[in-house]
């Protein structure tokens, strides 16, 4: 698909200069030559520090003489997004109810924003640690899944937020007791601040302290948002009527927003039904749908979107007709979206 999607837009699709689009070459630039920071009239006005470093350091551990930066990122964006696959499979073996796991998976293979799982981005490494986390969170071993936490909260602006289903995970354990409750969130929650805190140092040391948060203010202009007027915002043109090709990250939003409604609506229904694993990705969805909106309209709602394919278990769940008819919908979308982002469109 997204192969397909590249020669649509007219961009060789087995060249990785094709995948490095965007942010992807302030990845690269932390990989080559580190954090940077420029400034101008005491205010700052670009650099790569609003970038987190887990993706880029990874990326320059496996770049060589033989293999540039860009392809060494699609690689690990390549493995990363097998990965995703592959838990989504593990997981919907262990959960009841799924109608069928080969629709689901293609669900899972195919979720809106999926081309960003393959691109020079890392959101396929992010979205691994986020499932991986969670699932071992569901199976109670917390300073595994804390550990899997703090490598996505150093990979990703927004993978701190895993901490919220970590930390519910260790408040509703029936088997731990005061003690072992106060262990346990040391080992996963907490953990996870370690990953940030772990970015701040790496940052503070190289280009000083404030860098990150003045970056955000001064050059983003990122505030704090009500979530509904910023998902208000991101499908404005939709309810309009403007169904022009250029708005379809906008279709995406809405049709993201219907699949969290869905999934929500099926959990509330079924909740005695839901396992703990349910519980927890569903908790991690909703604050890694939210987050972004509530940052602000700054953030590209697709590829925030792309995070949310940790609700394909509780979708799996739905009648096995109407994922036949969600995975054409997706297959759809994500041609065209490619097609976006290949053509340098789609941010």
């Amino acid at each position: 698909m997204t192969i397909a999607a590249a020669h649509r837009a007219g961009v060789p699709p087995f060249r990785a200069s094709s995948y490095a689009r965007w942010d992807a070459h302030n990845y690269i630039s932390i990989a080559t030559r580190g954090y940077y920071v420029e400034i101008e009239g005491g205010r700052v006005v670009g650099g790569n520090v609003a970038w987190f470093p887990g993706y880029a350091l990874l990326v320059r551990a496996v770049a060589s003489r033989h293999l540039t930066p860009a392809k060494a990122g699609l690689i690990l964006s390549a493995l990363f997004a097998l990965l995703v696959l592959a838990l989504s499979w593990a997981a919907l073996a262990t959960l009841p109810g799924v109608r069928s796991p080969v629709l689901a998976l293609g669900l899972a293979a195919l979720f809106p924003g999926f081309v960003y799982h393959h691109a020079v981005f890392p959101i396929s490494m992010v979205t691994a640690l986020v499932l991986l986390s969670v699932m071992l969170a569901a199976r109670g071993r917390y300073l595994a899944a804390g550990c899997c936490g703090a490598l996505a909260a150093a990979t990703y602006s927004t993978g701190f937020l895993v901490a919220a289903p970590l930390l519910l995970a260790v408040a509703t354990d029936p088997q731990l007791d005061r003690r072992g409750r106060i262990l346990a969130a040391v080992q996963a929650p907490f953990l996870v601040g370690a990953g940030v805190l772990a970015v701040l140092l790496y940052q503070g040391t190289t280009v000083g302290w404030d860098a990150f948060p003045r970056m955000q203010s001064e050059y983003f202009g990122n505030r704090p948002s009500n979530p509904l007027s910023t998902l208000a915002w991101n499908t404005a043109y939709v309810w309009r009527g403007q169904l022009r090709w250029e708005y379809l990250p906008q279709v995406q939003t809405l049709l993201v927003a219907l699949l969290m409604w869905a999934a929500a609506a099926r959990y509330a229904a079924r909740r005695g039904e839901c396992t703990t694993l349910d519980t927890l990705l569903m908790a991690a969805a909703a604050v890694f749908w939210v987050f972004p909106m509530i940052v602000g309209r700054g953030v590209s709602p697709s590829r925030a979107e792309s995070l949310l394919v940790l609700i394909v278990p509780l979708l799996a769940r739905l009648p096995a007709g109407v994922q036949a008819v969600l995975l054409l919908v997706f297959a759809a979308l994500g041609a065209a979206m490619g097609a976006l982002f290949f053509g340098g469109s789609l941010v």
